[in-house]
């Protein structure tokens, strides 16, 4: 699985909505779609592994429709 960059306390705050948690940057929340896509990207060029494709596929759609346009 390649490296990511999203595997944090802040990401896991990010996938883990709590009503009391501190909002995140615009700027965090970029980081990690940006890393996630990178992810994607990288897993689309392998095609060794189709569910791990999936996985981030799913995972950046999740995330841009969440805190992003």
């Amino acid at each position: 699985m390649p490296k990511n960059n999203y595997n944090n306390e802040m990401a896991r705050d990010i996938f883990h909505k709590v009503p009391e948690q501190e909002k995140h940057s615009g700027e965090d929340i970029h980081g990690v779609i940006n890393s996630v896509h990178l992810d994607y990207e990288r897993s689309k060029k392998d095609r060794n592994e189709i569910e791990g494709t999936i996985y981030y596929r799913d995972l950046l759609s999740f995330l841009i429709k969440t805190y992003g346009h």
